[in-house]
């Protein structure tokens, strides 16, 4: 089960940022970029600052209650997403990372989602993979970007 082992954001193929509740990753390494809302965002603001998965479920299932049955499996599922789509990986290091995220904030963050939690899904686009993969540099004509060069 991927929620005990310790993960972090893929840097720096993974860029991402969140605004107004939604969560959107760049994998440059591929071209897609991925977003996710909700419970998804407080999955990856937990890995992003080094904090307590497990915790995070912990909390979530409490809130939900019998509505959260399955809740451990659909968060199973995300991170390996996350980690299927490479946009996390295993940290192998033995302590958290300094300035981790605290056991208090993990468990404020569970609760400022409030109610029964939604099970978090991965959203994942290709159309802009072509651009996102053009080196602005070597790869346009005379030109200049963002005309690709055609061979």
């Amino acid at each position: 089960m991927f929620i005990q082992e310790r993960l972090r954001v893929n840097h720096p193929h993974a860029v991402h940022d969140t605004i107004d509740g939604e969560t959107i990753i760049v994998n440059l390494k591929n071209g897609h970029y991925y977003s996710f809302d909700k419970t998804g965002v407080a999955v990856w603001e937990v890995i992003a600052r080094g904090g307590d998965l497990g915790l995070l479920l912990s909390c979530l299932q409490e809130q939900g209650g019998d509505n959260a049955v399955g809740l451990g499996d659909a968060l199973s599922d995300f991170v390996a997403a996350l980690l299927r789509e490479e946009l996390v990986i295993a940290d192998a290091s033995p302590s958290p990372p300094e300035g981790a995220m605290a056991d208090a904030e993990v468990s404020a963050l569970a609760a400022r989602l409030g109610g029964t939690p939604e099970p978090p899904v991965l959203h994942r686009y290709a159309d802009m993979q072509d651009m996102l993969l053009l080196d602005p540099i070597h790869d346009t004509d005379e030109r200049g970007w963002p005309r690709a060069r055609i061979e």
